[in-house]
């Protein structure tokens, strides 16, 4: 669990990763959403909450 979530792991709390579907990353149109999900998965164009994608690694 700490090496899900470091540095907030308390046994008394049970932690959920949510994702989210809300901007689709397009280089000319969300240029700055492409860009963040680019260096996080490695593809621009996908979903995500417009800094982290959908397909975020681990």
């Amino acid at each position: 669990m700490n090496q899900t979530y470091p540095g907030a792991f308390l046994d008394s709390v049970r932690y959920v990763c949510i994702a989210s579907k809300a901007v689709y990353g397009q280089r000319w149109r969300t240029w700055f959403t492409y860009n963040s999900y680019q260096l996080t998965s490695g593809e621009g164009a996908t979903w995500g909450d417009g800094i982290t994608p959908i397909a975020a690694p681990i």
